[in-house]
């Protein structure tokens, strides 16, 4: 963790006409900076693989067509047991 610090000021300003309704805040989010050390995973090549073996796994029609299934959508998820 490097710093912590206060994003920039977001005006809001809210109202309803003939109500005399007026609402303003200015939040300010709490940022984090990080470093990343390392990262570790697999293999490119094994990465590769598994994305060649999702992108088989959609049938020819349905991806000339645009339209994919909902489970070729999300995307790959691979775990080391």
């Amino acid at each position: 963790m490097e710093e912590h610090f206060l994003d920039g000021k977001v005006h809001v300003f809210k109202f309803k006409r003939r109500n005399r309704y007026r609402k303003y805040a200015a939040p300010r989010a709490q940022l984090t900076t990080l470093r990343i050390l390392s990262v570790h995973g697999l293999p490119d090549d094994a990465a590769g693989a598994a994305a060649a073996a999702a992108a088989a796994a959609i049938p020819a029609g349905e991806a000339a067509s645009g339209v994919l299934p909902s489970a070729a959508a999300d995307p790959v998820r691979i775990v080391n047991a």
